[in-house]
């Protein structure tokens, strides 16, 4: 290969480099209030703040009374303790236009405790009604594992 062709090389090299950083970098200042979020909503769970989940809700998701039910089995599924790591692996955000339009943010994560890993998908919305999660889920690794080999995710 003639010098050249390397410093070419080089150069190509380089520039995918500050592309991948400045990528993550976007990635990380994209999901940033939204990983404050489902951070919130995780360390409700870690307390057992049953109350302080519930209020990181949007307004009528779920009937205040069916939620403890819902909350206990979320806390029996998902046992997350305070030494957890978080990843981002997707997320978007739109904003409406008008009067009233919603904004929303969805992103899916990967939490890892204890040798467990989860994943989280979540949508969160704010508009004139009111601000909070719409969607809260999350799936273990085997079952997501199962979902992309069954081919339903």
């Amino acid at each position: 290969m003639k010098n050249a062709e390397k410093s070419i090389l080089a150069l190509i090299m380089a520039l995918a480099m500050i592309f991948s950083l400045a990528a993550c970098a976007a990635l990380d200042s994209l999901s940033a209030p939204l990983t404050e979020k489902v951070e919130e909503m995780l360390a409700c769970s870690i307390a057992g703040d049953e109350d302080g989940a519930y209020a990181l809700l949007y307004p009528g998701v779920v009937e205040r009374s069916a939620y403890h039910d819902l909350f206990l089995q979320i806390c029996d599924y998902f046992p997350i303790t305070e030494d957890y790591s978080l990843s981002v692996m997707n997320v978007t955000t739109s904003k409406g236009i008008g009067n009233g339009a919603a904004s929303t943010m969805q992103g899916q994560y990967q939490v890892e405790f204890d040798g467990l890993v989860y994943y989280l998908f979540v949508v969160h919305v704010s508009n004139s009604g009111g601000s909070g999660f719409q969607t809260f889920r999350v799936v273990s690794k085997a079952e997501y594992d199962g979902l992309q080999v069954g081919g339903r995710a």
